[in-house]
């Protein structure tokens, strides 16, 4: 998973340094509890990464938001992550795994025709970067590490 050194190589390969280890390592907050946030944290502690988990019954300040931060919770709970941790996402790596679906009626989208979550988000979160990933892929595929079929 390409994304786990984002920070390693911004950090080091500019200025030609010889990479330790424990320069690989990030801290990875999770927001969100779920199969998804599991799954994908999982993940990230296997390549030697720290993660730690906020979920809303969190009491914010409970938990060090990492220099990663992956959006592992219903679209409609964005907004107000944003809004609650806006300090703490400052020059932060968002990933936003998100789907936008309407909830009530599951056929149509809650961002505008000409956007996107990742949009939207980067939008909100501007002293951020934001990556879009994890959003077509299911938490079964995550835990295994495999993909059905010849690969």
């Amino acid at each position: 998973m390409g994304i786990l050194f984002f920070k390693v190589y911004d950090r080091f390969i500019d200025k030609k340094q010889t990479l330790k280890e424990e320069d690989n390592m990030a801290n990875v907050t999770i927001f969100g509890k779920g199969s998804m946030g599991q799954a994908i944290g999982k993940n990230f502690e296997d390549a030697g990464n720290t993660v730690a988990y906020i979920g809303s019954e969190t009491v914010k300040g409970e938990v060090t938001v990492g220099e990663i931060v992956v959006l592992a919770v219903p679209y409609p709970a964005v907004s107000s992550i944003l809004a609650d941790y806006e300090e703490e996402l400052k020059g932060k790596i968002i990933v936003d795994i998100t789907n936008p679906v309407d909830f009530d009626t599951f056929d149509d989208l809650v961002v505008p025709a000409d956007s996107s979550a990742a949009a939207v988000i980067a939008k909100a979160a501007s002293d951020s970067k934001v990556v879009k990933g994890f959003n077509t892929t299911f938490p079964a595929t995550l835990a295994t590490k495999k993909v059905a079929g010849e690969h």
